[in-house]
């Protein structure tokens, strides 16, 4: 786990996830979860390579901040077992915990390997353990940097990596087991615990150890140059000290500027279960790195006491570019690996030794009392789910035991690890189901003066004017009102607990079953104490706890009032299970507490009136319903349960969603000479969306044969039939006179009244020949072209008859002068315009507009269509408008 002090966060690694937890404001509502698995494939290659399901997971077990001077831009390392293929990468301090890079790969393989590793204050990575699958490749690691510099520009030294010498036991054993790391001065430091290879020739031992090696060690062919171990003792002293060997957990206090090392130790698990907790000094620790090495000249030797040079050792020479300099160190390194001294703890014996006892987890906090500038406080898991708090006070050689907490079940559940904060004063645990926060101190559990003073806990006190046991008043430690132990005294050790029953005059171990069963637990009274028979009985002081007491039943109450006081209302009574009320797990009371009986001879009850009905949904594509609703009513005009009055309270009915329908203008989508293609869109609206629909319609052209005839449009079985009309002369003025003849044409020419003259139906000039003959021959001018090609090929005809060149001359002549002064001009525009149709529901539509139609009743002796017409069919329920001219034609 990591502790962000700025942003008060709590990290913790998990299996595949990584969550991120408010120190102060311990809930689940302030928790994020970032989830970090392991890939497909490197899950199939777990399976691969033979390895447990439950473990082929992302196991995080490193969170280590990078060390940064820009708070805003904090990063931390995190890497994981990631399936048995370690894989780290480096995230930043935010909320959203996004990665900036991967980083290097060196981490432990499975979840349950003990290893260890930290940055150091110049950012190089330092790590402890196994470095192969198997995991018997155990090694004191470093990289320089984090990220390995991809730039061809870095140097060698940049890129390398130093390591313990592999497979080799002088150095580090293969089944070493790494605890902590911790940086000091020019070294690194690790405490692990490892077979000892100097007492292979008597037999097979495990021995605690602590290793360094200097920080900036460049290493002699990837091997370190510096490294050395020494032991760590933590025995009871004697003529024949009792070993505590197996080094469990560490905690490092820097108190002072002096840090100090609370360590657990444990017998191994084939011999008396037993734990302690030592403590070193690193004075003691530096001794023991200056005194002689321990040295063996060949396997078939003895162990020896050598003295020799330590500069090498000393981080003093670092520069192996001198060949002089560099046989040295390397022969120093070869030759020596081991202090032959021990690391001795204070007072030379244990703080606390506890027999048949399995010790995992410590945790230690230095505090001021109002008596005392440095008491420590320690906080012990124990294997079977245990939290014990121990407290050395000045002047005491041994810590006095005064709290005990089962914090889990040890058959369920186990601790993982355990870190103590000091700004929130409470205890971090991670465990294999849950993660649990605990408070340092208990006052509350002390209910007066007596319990409170002599419990010896040095968190608390006793409050003169509240009146409780409570921890100082704004942290002042000289308020007249709190008082605390000036003599504090190591209390007797409790027993363990057993069974009793309570009684009035004493308590006494409980042998038959009972209704009232408790854990009980004693010590020996002490006379100083002054406690008085109202604590002690027989000379013990008894401590209960978890009384089981089975519950029984309080009296009934006095029936309720009618609820409600009209139709089918009821009434109850109730009783409690407080006499006693059950605690500890005992039973719940039998029966019921509570019963109802119906009331009889009511009034009914009465019915609102209707509520207005609720809106229809807008939406059509889902079925709505509308609802109204009413309410019943006591006789005094008050809501009661509808199932009091008769019928129901709600009706419904189906909606009916009327669609939005708009229709766009019509407009012309295709053209071509034969038709024009109109269309129009209908837009219906609807909540959410636009469903589209169109309609289009065909108009066509047609030529009527002539004035008041018709013609007819065929599509499948549907017909159009179309009236030829002729021109409605009403719009016109009247013919002007004939001009006089001039070129053997005369013209006369009318005018269109209406306001828009492009919008009347006709011609406006009419051209007729005239000859010295005087027959004339008339003509509309839009038929002129025409009757010119015929006067072309008579002449023609009458030229090859006559076969006179002269006459054909003349002829020719004629034609030409004719078709010269005789060219109509067809520039003229019509308009063709319709107003929408207003019938609700026709099958057809038709509309008729005459082009250039004949505006007498002379018959066309040409024989020319009369009649230009555009038939339009259209659909039903559709307006039609278009505006055509000449030109579209």
């Amino acid at each position: 786990m990591f502790f962000d002090a700025n942003r008060l966060k709590l990290f913790v690694g998990a299996r595949d996830h990584i969550l991120v937890l408010n120190l102060k404001d311990f809930t689940t509502t302030n928790k994020r979860d970032y989830y970090i698995p392991p890939t497909t494939e490197k899950k199939s290659k777990c399976h691969m390579k033979g390895m447990k399901p439950e473990e082929c997971h992302n196991f995080i077990t490193t969170l280590l901040e990078i060390p940064t001077m820009n708070y805003k831009d904090k990063q931390i390392l995190v890497c994981g077992t990631n399936a048995y293929s370690p894989e780290c990468e480096i995230r930043r301090l935010t909320d959203s915990f996004e990665m900036v890079s991967k980083s290097i790969s060196i981490n432990s393989y499975g979840p349950y390997w003990n290893t260890t590793s930290l940055l150091t204050t110049t950012g190089e990575f330092f790590y402890g353990g196994p470095l192969d699958l198997r995991g018997i490749d155990s090694s004191i690691f470093k990289q320089k940097e984090i990220v390995p510099p991809k730039s061809p520009l870095a140097t060698y030294l940049d890129r390398r990596i130093v390591r313990s010498v592999q497979h080799d036991s002088n150095w580090i054993s293969a089944d070493a087991n790494f605890v902590f790391s911790f940086e000091f001065n020019q070294h690194v430091y690790f405490l692990f615990r490892e077979t000892a290879v100097e007492y292979l020739n008597v037999g097979k031992r495990v021995y605690s150890r602590i290793g360094r090696v200097c920080k900036d060690d460049p290493g002699w062919r990837e091997s370190w140059t510096s490294f050395l171990k020494a032991r760590i003792n933590c025995s009871l002293p004697g003529s024949f000290p009792f070993y505590f060997d197996e080094i469990q957990s560490v905690d490092l206090i820097n108190y002072g500027g002096t840090p100090t090392l609370y360590a657990i130790f444990n017998t191994p698990q084939n011999s008396i279960h037993g734990s302690a907790v030592c403590a070193f000094t690193m004075d003691s620790v530096l001794e023991a790195f200056r005194g002689p090495f321990k040295y063996q000249p060949s396997s078939s030797h003895l162990w020896e006491r050598r003295d020799d040079n330590h500069d090498v050792f000393e981080c003093q020479v670092t520069n192996t570019t001198n060949q002089s300099k560099s046989y040295s160190t390397l022969r120093l390194n070869s030759k020596y690996q081991q202090m032959d001294d021990a690391v001795q703890p204070i007072d030379g014996r244990p703080f606390i030794f506890a027999k048949n006892e399995h010790f995992k987890f410590i945790a230690v906090d230095l505090i001021k009392t109002k008596y005392f500038s440095t008491v420590e406080v320690m906080f012990v898991a124990t294997i079977d789910g245990k939290l014990l708090k121990y407290v050395k006070w000045p002047d005491m050689t041994e810590s006095c035991l005064i709290d005990e907490i089962q914090l889990i079940d040890s058959n369920e559940n186990q601790f993982l690890s355990m870190q103590f904060w000091k700004d929130t004063e409470s205890l971090y645990f991670g465990t294999e189901k849950e993660f649990i926060r605990s408070s340092v101190h208990q006052c509350h559990n002390y209910h007066n003066k007596d319990e409170c003073i002599q419990s010896g806990d040095p968190y608390c006190g006793w409050h003169e004017i509240k009146m409780k046991c409570m921890r100082p008043p704004g942290n002042n430690l000289r308020d007249e009102n709190w008082i605390q132990s000036d003599q504090p005294t190591c209390l007797p050790r409790w027993s363990k607990w057993f069974t009793c029953n309570e009684a009035d005059n004493g308590l006494s171990r409980s042998t038959t079953n009972t209704d009232e069963t408790c854990k009980c637990r004693k010590r020996p009274c002490m006379m100083a104490n002054n406690l008085g028979d109202q604590h002690c009985y027989d000379g013990y002081e008894y401590q209960v706890s978890n009384c089981t007491r089975n519950g029984g039943w309080s009296e009934w109450t006095s029936w309720s009032s009618c609820m409600p006081s009209c139709g089918r209302g009821i009434q109850y009574r109730t009783r409690n299970c407080n006499n006693p009320i059950p605690s500890n797990n005992g039973k719940y009371c039998p029966g019921n507490d509570r019963e109802e009986r119906q009331c009889d001879n009511l009034p009914y009850c009465t019915w609102t009136s209707w509520s207005e009905w609720t809106n229809c949904s807008s939406d059509c594509n889902i079925i709505s319903t509308s609802k109204r609703t009413r309410q019943c009513l006591d006789f005094n005009g008050n809501a009661v349960d509808n199932g009091f009055c008769q019928g129901p309270y709600i009706e419904t009915m189906k909606c009916e969603c009327k669609k939005h329908i708009e229709w766009t203008d019509w407009f012309i989508s295709d053209l071509n000479t034969n038709e024009i293609v109109e269309q129009r869109n209908e837009i219906v609206m609807h909540k959410n969306n636009i469903l589209p629909k169109n309609e289009q319609r065909v108009v066509s052209l047609k030529y009527c044969d002539n004035c008041g005839g018709h013609t007819y449009n065929f599509k499948g079985k549907d017909f159009l039939i179309k009236e030829c009309s002729c021109d409605d002369e009403s719009i016109w003025s009247d013919w002007s006179e004939w001009s006089i003849c001039h070129n053997d044409i005369q013209i006369r020419e009318r005018v269109c009244q209406l306001p828009d003259r492009s919008s009347c139906d006709g011609h406006y000039k009419e051209i007729k020949f005239c000859h010295s003959n005087g027959v004339i021959t008339q003509r509309r001018i839009e038929n002129d072209y025409r009757m010119n090609w015929t006067l072309l090929i008579i002449a023609i005809m009458l030229a090859i008859i006559l076969s006179s060149g002269l006459t054909a001359i003349i002829l020719i002549y004629c034609f030409y002068n004719n078709q010269k002064h005789n060219k109509p001009d067809l520039m003229m525009n019509h308009t063709i315009s319709s107003e929408p149709n207003t019938y609700e529901e026709p099958e057809k539509y038709r509309i008729t507009t005459p082009l250039n139609s004949n505006n007498n009743h002379h018959n066309n002796h040409y024989n020319i269509p009369s009649t230009l017409t555009r038939v339009a069919t259209l659909k039903k329920q559709t307006s039609f408008r278009a505006k055509l001219d000449d030109s579209n034609y």
